[in-house]
């Protein structure tokens, strides 16, 4: 727009952008518009180390039907410089006419130099051999480790291959356990949808459960058997003192809106946005490495209003000789998108802590 401001200590420009897709009638998307308004910056940073860009594949997308792929054809217009973003309004209008409204807005950049000592190593730390080890999850998890496969005519397929090595890829081995910690194995939860990718869903909600049950006397590692045997072998052999099973199912409730779709779309054209991540392909390979892991926003986005989500656990001891926790929960969405999964996971956590720190006592 030519309007220039002051933010940071840097002079901010005010770009404008329109992302405008026309389907035709035999086209398995729909038409769709998002427009940003937003202030940016010449601001340099990089999360990655040298080298390590270049080992990043193209992320696939999936489309928006199983058996359904579109050709795609763009067409730029103008060539306004965009940057570092530190205050974005973004704008999707539905074909429903609805509007949804988002804004990111940068509340604090420093450019002070950091202490030496944030990057000395820590005592008895572990080498990881690589960013599986690092995170502790699947390859299919981690960008800079990740083999994505290139797509192929059979629709879906190369999404399908990228979830499935996500949820079939040993897992790290566990260090060993710290005297008075309760050790909680993971097994990878059994997911239903309506939609999405039920594989990248279950991901997510492990990490989910992972996130909520990490604390000074509990702790929660991913484990890579699925037979209740081998779980059970597994699970002694990294020193778990319980077993997590978690199930949860998707039932369809009302029509629903675009907003999941819309809101893929979205993260796509913001990666774009990212210095140094030249497309938006590029960018969301990017982002994939800095997150490391899938979160719930892969379940989120293709929950509609009026759809039930339902979360079954049970928490079985390894040693045999206490007692199992089992419950289930449900919840509804209000509105396209809502998250009602963080919810439930976050109580059902507390349920879990609390059972296993009175066994404990």
């Amino acid at each position: 727009t030519g309007e220039r401001k002051e933010m940071f200590g840097f002079n901010a420009r005010r770009i404008k952008t329109s992302v405008v897709k026309t389907a035709t009638p035999e086209a398995c998307d729909k038409d769709q518009k998002i427009e940003t308004d937003g202030w940016y910056i010449d601001f340099q940073y990089a999360f990655e180390c040298p080298g390590q860009v270049q080992k990043h594949q193209p992320v696939p997308v999936r489309p928006q039907r199983p058996d359904c792929r579109d050709e795609v054809r763009t067409k730029t217009i103008g060539s306004a410089k965009l940057g570092f973003p530190v205050l974005v309004t973004t704008t999707i209008y539905q074909p429903d006419g609805k509007t949804t409204t988002s804004v990111h807005e940068v509340l604090e950049l420093s450019r002070d130099s950091l202490s030496a000592a944030l990057f000395e190593a820590p005592e008895g730390y572990t080498l990881a051999k690589n960013m599986q080890e690092l995170y502790g999850m699947g390859a299919g998890a981690t960008a800079g480790g990740a083999s994505y496969p290139q797509p192929t005519k059979n629709s879906g397929a190369s999404t399908a291959n990228v979830a499935s090595s996500t949820a079939n890829t040993a897992t790290a081995n566990a260090g060993p356990k710290q005297p008075g910690v309760i050790r909680i194995g993971l097994v990878l939860p059994k997911v239903q949808m309506n939609s999405g990718n039920p594989a990248q869903a279950a991901e997510a909600l492990r990490n989910e459960f992972a996130s909520y049950l990490k604390g000074s006397s509990v702790e929660a590692i991913p484990l890579s058997a699925r037979v209740e045997s081998l779980v059970a072998e597994e699970a002694r052999q990294k020193e778990c003192d319980y077993v997590l099973y978690v199930s949860m199912s998707v039932k369809k409730g009302g029509g629903g809106s675009m907003f999941g779709r819309a809101i893929g779309n979205i993260a796509g054209s913001a990666a774009g946005h990212i210095p140094g991540g030249g497309s938006a392909t590029t960018g969301a390979a990017r982002s994939a490495a800095i997150g490391g892991v899938y979160t719930t926003a892969v379940i989120v986005g293709s929950i509609k209003a009026k759809d039930e989500v339902s979360l079954e656990y049970k928490l079985e001891p390894v040693d045999r000789t206490r007692q199992r926790t089992a419950n289930s929960a449900k919840a509804k969405a209000s509105r396209d998108g809502e998250d009602v999964v963080t919810g439930l996971v976050e109580k059902a956590a507390g349920t879990i802590v609390a059972a296993v720190s009175q066994k404990q006592q």
